[in-house]
């Protein structure tokens, strides 16, 4: 069986506590068998728009899980809607590059409803994969 975990975090930058599950879940996969490696949209603020342009818009981590980091600017100022539609549009183009490389999956596991959830859906939709939603807040119940 072949995971694709889609995290909203992951521990690159500053915190590298930020979505260490993540990473740990998908090492976890990979000691039982199950082959799973992760797809991650990183969303750099906009506070540094020039240091955006020059940086490194792809990485490839080759470690116990390989990881798929593609950056994309965090746009939420300019909209809630704008910002989803962007990240779902940069999702579908990471997946796509992925699928260049790799089998397609059996399932996509996202964590977090928004944005990689919502993201997650759309694109197993597309594809016709499986999508299963890892909420990792307390707050999903008020909804």
């Amino acid at each position: 069986m072949k995971v694709l975990i889609i995290p909203t975090w992951y521990p690159i930058g500053e915190d590298k506590l930020m979505g260490i599950y993540h990473r740990d879940f998908a090492n976890s996969l990979n000691r039982f068998g199950i082959k799973a490696d992760i797809l991650f949209i990183d969303r750099e603020r906009l506070r540094a728009p020039l240091k955006y342009l020059f940086m490194k818009k792809k990485e490839v981590i080759n470690a116990e899980t390989t990881t798929y980091i593609y950056k994309m600017l965090n746009l939420n100022r300019f909209g809630f809607h704008f910002q989803i539609k962007r990240y779902v549009e940069k999702l579908d183009k990471a997946f796509k590059n992925y699928l260049k490389t790799n089998p397609k999956p059996d399932v996509i596991h996202a964590m977090v409803t928004v944005p990689a959830g919502y993201a997650a859906t759309v694109i197993g939709k597309k594809y016709n994969i499986p999508v299963v939603i890892t909420e990792h807040g307390g707050l999903l119940e008020r909804f």
